[in-house]
């Protein structure tokens, strides 16, 4: 019986949690926080993530030249 009670409430934990997220095109998207703010996509792999920030950091149009800039 306490196992079913668990389950019960890991599947309303993992419910809650669920509302923070969208799947749109494909992707995973977390809401915004504010009706004005854009959703955020979420990336899961590290090799993407790591791309990512070489790109926001490196790249000549980027916001950040570096890390010592």
């Amino acid at each position: 019986m306490a196992d079913a009670l668990w389950a019960k409430e890991e599947a309303l934990r993992i419910q809650k949690k669920a509302y923070l997220y969208i799947l749109k095109g494909g992707f995973l998207w977390r809401h915004p926080k504010r009706r004005t703010w854009m959703p955020r996509r979420v990336v899961v792999r590290k090799q993407d993530q790591t791309t990512l920030m070489s790109e926001f950091h490196e790249s000549p149009w980027a916001g950040h030249r570096g890390t010592w800039a």
